[in-house]
Order: C-alpha cells, then sequence, then structure tokens
C-alpha cells in the first residue's frame, strides 16, 4: 500500500510539474514554421477570437515587420473554429489564400456571431494580445476593413490613434462622431458611391469631420470609369480620373467608385497602389495638409 502511495503521488507531482510549463508556452510568440504561409488559430485561443495568421517569409530570425489587422464583414462572422474558413471569402485572408503574398504580418481574426459590431471591448484586448506575441514593428500597425469591418477599422483608428500608422477602411458603418482624433493620420477610404447597403455618406461625414471640408461637392458627376480618387490639400479635395495615389502630402484620401455595388473591396484591396502606399507609411508620421480654414 506504503509503495503503491508512493507510485501516485510521484505521477501527481509530476503531472503538476508540467502545467505551469503548458501555460508558458500557450503565451509564447508563435513559431517561425508557418513563416510564407496562412494559418487558422481557431478557438479556443488565448485571444478569445479565432483567426488567420500569415507571417512573411523570413518571420523568425528577429527582425520586427509590419503588422496588418484586417476586419471582416457581417456575413463572415462565426463560431472561431469550425466556421472560421469563413473568413477566406473576401479581402486580405482571400488574397493569400490564392497565392499573394505580403512582407507583413497579417492577422484576421473572426467576430463572434452575436455580434453586430467590432466594438473596442472586442478588438482593443486581441490586437493587444498581437502586439505583445508577434515580432510586430511597433510604429507600422496597418487597420483595415470591409463593410462591417470598414466600420471596425474607423472605431479601432479613432480610439487608438497613437498607435495606429496608418487606417484602410472600405465601405464602413459606424455614424461620424469623434473623428477628428484621425486628423493627421495617413488614412486612405474606399466606398462605391451608389452602395445602397452602407450609403456612401457614411464615409464622407467622417472625412468631414476629420478635414473640416466635406469631398462630396466637388465630385465630379460625369459617371466615368473606374471611379475617382481625392486627396485633401489643406483648403479644398482635389480629385481626379481613376484610383492612383494623389500627390505627396495631401492626406486623407478618398476613392469612390461609380455604380451601387457594396463591394468596393476587390478594386481597393486589387490596387497596388494602395499597397504601395501603406507600406511607407510609419506612426510618427502625421501628414497634416496646410489646413486653411475659411
Amino acid at each position: 500500500m506504503h509503495r503503491t502511495r508512493m507510485i501516485v503521488l510521484a505521477i501527481v507531482v509530476a503531472l503538476a510539474a508540467t502545467l505551469p510549463a503548458a501555460r508558458l508556452r500557450a503565451q509564447q510568440p508563435p513559431r517561425s514554421g508557418s513563416a510564407g504561409t496562412q494559418v487558422a488559430r481557431p478557438l479556443p485561443n488565448a485571444t478569445g477570437l479565432g483567426y488567420y495568421e500569415y507571417l512573411p517569409e523570413g518571420y523568425g530570425g528577429g527582425q520586427r515587420y509590419p503588422l496588418i489587422i484586417f476586419f471582416h464583414g457581417i456575413g463572415e462572422r462565426g463560431n472561431g473554429n469550425s466556421e472560421l474558413p469563413w473568413v477566406l471569402r473576401l479581402g486580405p485572408p482571400r488574397m493569400i489564400d490564392r497565392g499573394a503574398s505580403f512582407p507583413a504580418i497579417v492577422i484576421s481574426p473572426q467576430l463572434p456571431m452575436q455580434q453586430y459590431a467590432w466594438k473596442s471591448e472586442i478588438t482593443a484586448p486581441f490586437v493587444d494580445y498581437i502586439l505583445k506575441h508577434y515580432s510586430v514593428d511597433r510604429a507600422r500597425v496597418y487597420i483595415t476593413g470591409l463593410s462591417l469591418g470598414g466600420g471596425g477599422a474607423w472605431i479601432y483608428a479613432k480610439n487608438h490613434p497613437d498607435l495606429v500608422a496608418a487606417v484602410v477602411p472600405i465601405c464602413g458603418t459606424e455614424s461620424s462622431a469623434g473623428y477628428g482624433a484621425l486628423a493627421g493620420i495617413p488614412l486612405w477610404a474606399f466606398h462605391s458611391e451608389g452602395d445602397q447597403t452602407v450609403t456612401y455618406d457614411k464615409t464622407t461625414a467622417k472625412l468631414k469631420v476629420i478635414t473640416g471640408f466635406d469631398p462630396e461637392p466637388t465630385r465630379p458627376k460625369d459617371n466615368q470609369l473606374p471611379g475617382y480618387t481625392a486627396g485633401f490639400d489643406g483648403e479644398k479635395w482635389v480629385w481626379r480620373l481613376g484610383q492612383a495615389e494623389p500627390p505627396a502630402g495631401q492626406n486623407p484620401i478618398l476613392t469612390t467608385y461609380e455604380g451601387a455595388d457594396h463591394d468596393a473591396w476587390t478594386r481597393a484591396y486589387g490596387n497596388q497602389a494602395l499597397w504601395d502606399w501603406l507600406f511607407r507609411q510609419y506612426r510618427a508620421q502625421r501628414i497634416y495638409a496646410p489646413l486653411i480654414r475659411r
């Protein structure tokens, strides 16, 4: 009997000794074995959200990389586990799934089905975890999203203006209150002018709060394709046909597409000029066009 008790005690001690190590491993940064590929990180995990992780080639060698956080739309919500692949339907995770590569860490979380907005109490702790557990260049944190996730990108950037290097909201939801906090932060917004799902004024109203000038009155109305891009020069919005980057110093930027299609993201994320612009942005770099008040 005594021998049996000693054996049981030894087993219990051995098991207990492994528990702290197991918890510690759960908190360590992901290994670099998945560099260059997109990997599912389903629930349960320490973030509270299922997500997809893309690590650039060479990750794990001590270098720090830009971070892209992508918030999806309402149709991609799910349970963070068996429904996590729904995140791959649109945006950067879809692009990566189809062979695209990025010189950045790309993190694409899934909003739980019972949620109807990317609220700060959901996004803030998630992003904080990513910043602490991945090799992120904190001067190059980029936030983007589409539709419901475009609203999430607006909200996160508004609430964390000192963390975000650039924000790319596409046909984003949410009201326009409080967006003066984004003045000077590199921002390129996209929206279809006839969008019936999330109306175009959801974007223009926020840009008016940021700059003091509504971009819509001066937008060309000749319906030329693919649409127009405007940059704010401090006095006015300057419109040009197409979706090329405006001249340096113009910020924020707005690209509007002709027609009523809610899908502005396929053209936006397919625009190489956007990515070239994005990866040049750094957090210390605030772009204030020389504002001329009337």
